[in-house]
C-alpha cells in the first residue's frame, strides 16, 4: 500500500457540507446482526499513541460484543503517533544524526519496499531535550533527508509539527550540503555578509533544490501557522514558554536569510513557490499557512518542491482511510480533547468527512469534549461520549485516561450502537 502518490485535499468548506442522513449499523458484514466496526483514532496523551489506544478500544468493544467484526486503523495528524502509524507500511529503521542541541541521537524512520521513507519531527521532540533555543536547529533533519535520497529514497514523506528550534530551515539546509557534498553557488544573489544566520544556507540552496529535483517531497503539516507573522512559528517558541522577547530577537535573526531565499527561488523556480497543496493569496511563501511546520522546514522545503498539506489528510491517503471506511458499518474515532483543530483539520475531522459520503454513522470518544452536538455534526460525527462521565461543571482528569478507562467506555459505546 506504500508508495502511491498524495493528490491534494478537497478544502471545501466542512460547515457548508450537504447533510447525508447516517444509516444504522446493520447486516452489511454478510452475518446477521453482526457489525462490522473500523476504530480510527488520534493520540489520548503521551502514554497512549493511536496504536495503544486503538488496542484497547477495540478489546472493550470485542469484551461487549464478541461476534462483531473490528478492524483497529491508528492515525495521526503529523504529530504524536506518525510513524507508528504508518510503520505497517515498511520497516522502521533507526539513524543515528544531530539533535536539535547538535549532540548526535537516535531517530526512527520508516522505510517502504517501494523505496518511500517516512519521517517526522517528532523525532527531535524527546521529553528530556531541551536544547537552548537560540542554538537549536534543524541540521540533523537535513541530515536524515540527505542521508534516504543517498540512499536512493525517491519519495519523502515529512510530519512537521511544533519543534524546539526556529531557524527558518537553515540547518536543514546546511544538513543537506553537508551529507550531499553540495556545492555553494557563486551568484552574488545567493550570498549574505558573514557571520548573518543563515548565509551558508542560502550559498547552497539552488543546489539543494536540484539534488531534490527527481525526489517526491510532501510534508504532512500538524500545525497552520505560518513561518512569520503574530501567529506563525515564533508564537510557538513562547508557547513553550520562551519569554516572547526572546522568541521575537529568534526570528529576527532568521529573517534577512527568510527574505533572501524567497527572491532567489522565484528566480530559479518560480512554480516550487506554488507548491503548497492548497489554494492562497498570500504571494510570500513564508507567511503561507503551515510554512512554519518544523520551525521553517516546511518553508524551506517548499522552496526546494515539496508540496505542504495537512498531517491527518496525508496519512489518511497514505493508509487509504476511505477503503476501509468503504468496507464498514460504523466508525469510531477520538482523540485527547474534541475540540479547535481537531475539529477542523485533525484525526477526527478527516475520519468524519470520509464517512459521510457513505453515510455511515460516526461516533467520537473524547478525554475532554469542548463541541457542541452541532459543531460534531458538522465535521460528520454523530455521537459523541467522554472517556470517564464526570458531575455537572467537572472538569475531566485528562491524566485519568488509562488503558482500562478506554476499554470500559469502548464496551458501553458498543452496547449502545451494536445490536
Amino acid at each position: 500500500m506504500s508508495g502511491h502518490g498524495v493528490g491534494t485535499p478537497n478544502r471545501r468548506a466542512r460547515g457548508c457540507r450537504s447533510r447525508v442522513e447516517p444509516r444504522r449499523p446493520s447486516c452489511a458484514s454478510g452475518r446477521l446482526g453482526h457489525v462490522h466496526v473500523l476504530i480510527a483514532p488520534h493520540s489520548f496523551g503521551p502514554l497512549l499513541p493511536s496504536t495503544v489506544a486503538t488496542e484497547h478500544l477495540e478489546a472493550g468493544w470485542l469484551e461487549a460484543r464478541p461476534d462483531d467484526r473490528v478492524e483497529g486503523l491508528p492515525m495521526s495528524d503529523g504529530s504524536a503517533g506518525f510513524l507508528e502509524a504508518l510503520a505497517p507500511l515498511g520497516e522502521l529503521d533507526v539513524l543515528t544524526v544531530p539533535a536539535a542541541s547538535g549532540e548526535p541521537g537516535p531517530i526512527g524512520v520508516v522505510r517502504t519496499a517501494a523505496g518511500a521513507v517516512y519521517l517526522t519531527t517528532e523525532s527531535w521532540n524527546a521529553p528530556a531535550a531541551r536544547p537552548d533555543p537560540t542554538r537549536a536547529n534543524s541540521r540533523g533533519l537535513g541530515e536524515a533527508i540527505g542521508r534516504a535520497i543517498t540512499a536512493g529514497t525517491r519519495r519523502i514523506v515529512l510530519a512537521a509539527g511544533d519543534v524546539p528550534w526556529h531557524d527558518g530551515g537553515t540547518g536543514l539546509v546546511e544538513g543537506l550540503a553537508a551529507t550531499l557534498g553540495l556545492e555553494r553557488a557563486g551568484d552574488p544573489a545567493a550570498s549574505l555578509p558573514a557571520g548573518t544566520a543563515g548565509a551558508d544556507a542560502l550559498a547552497h540552496l539552488e543546489a539543494a533544490a536540484r539534488a531534490l529535483a527527481g525526489v517526491e517531497l510532501v510534508v504532512a503539516a500538524q500545525t497552520d501557522a505560518p513561518l512569520l507573522g503574530l501567529h506563525g512559528a515564533g508564537a510557538g517558541l513562547a508557547a513553550r514558554g520562551i519569554d516572547p522577547a526572546r522568541a521575537q530577537a529568534i526570528e529576527a535573526r532568521t529573517t534577512r536569510f527568510i527574505a533572501a531565499a524567497e527572491a532567489l527561488a522565484a528566480r530559479w523556480a518560480p512554480r516550487n513557490l506554488l507548491a503548497t497543496g492548497g489554494e492562497t493569496n498570500e504571494r510570500r511563501p513564508s507567511r503561507r499557512p503551515s510554512s512554519g511546520a518544523g520551525g521553517g522546514a516546511a518553508f524551506v522545503l517548499g522552496l526546494l518542491g515539496a508540496r505542504t498539506l495537512p498531517g491527518a489528510w496525508v496519512v489518511a491517503e497514505e493508509l487509504r482511510l476511505s477503503g476501509a471506511i468503504a468496507r464498514v458499518d460504523l466508525v469510531v474515532t477520538g482523540a485527547r480533547v474534541l475540540a479547535d483543530r481537531e475539529l477542523s483539520h485533525g484525526v477526527v475531522a478527516e475520519v468524519g468527512s470520509r464517512a459521510e459520503p457513505h453515510a455511515l454513522p460516526v461516533v467520537a470518544i473524547g478525554g475532554r469534549i469542548d463541541a457542541t452536538f452541532r459543531q460534531l455534526a458538522t465535521v460528520g460525527v454523530h455521537g459523541s461520549y467522554p472517556v470517564i462521565d464526570t458531575g455537572p461543571g467537572e472538569v475531566p482528569d485528562l491524566e485519568a485516561i488509562t488503558p482500562q478507562a478506554l476499554r470500559a467506555r469502548a464496551a458501553r459505546v458498543a452496547r449502545s450502537w451494536s445490536r
